[in-house]
């Protein structure tokens, strides 16, 4: 049976609390501020040893897959990178940058080609460059916590 890993909540107010962020890591059983991990898949996050117990019904059915995309190698490190909110880290500031400019020209089409929105500041939107809008997809980005590398 998988078990967390972290330690307990040091305080009453401690264990009581929810994620304020989306991105933070919460409870897969409670939704409160999440202090380890499943120790076979490690991606399904917890609380306490309490709350890993009470979800493995749940999390059983997914453990083994995950455990295994987590061992198959770098074509599955991605998703994990991701998953942990890490994808950017290990990479260089030019690197960095050429995915978020691929992934905003991405972004900037579906809105378009799917939604029929231009995005504000895009050449979409009869702007001469995209500019503008890749600097608020931008900001909107360093909004996420941790989003960046520290760099």
């Amino acid at each position: 049976m998988a078990s967390a890993t972290g330690t307990q909540p040091t305080n009453e107010a401690d264990a009581n609390s929810t994620a304020p962020n989306p991105r933070m890591r919460a409870c897969c059983q409670c939704s409160r501020i999440a202090r380890g991990h499943c120790t076979i898949c490690g991606i399904a996050t917890y609380c306490s040893r309490d709350c890993c117990i009470a979800n493995w019904t749940i999390h059983k059915k997914e453990c083994s897959c995950l455990a295994i995309i987590e061992s198959e190698g770098p074509n599955a490190k991605p998703y994990n990178a991701i998953n942990r909110n890490i994808f950017l880290h290990r990479r260089s500031e030019k690197e960095t940058y050429q995915l978020l400019i691929d992934c905003f020209r991405l972004r900037l089409e579906d809105e378009y080609r799917l939604d029929g929105n231009a995005m504000t500041g895009s050449v979409y939107d009869k702007a001469r460059t995209s500019v503008r809008a890749f600097r608020d997809f931008i900001k909107k980005a360093a909004q996420v916590q941790d989003f960046f590398p520290p760099w």
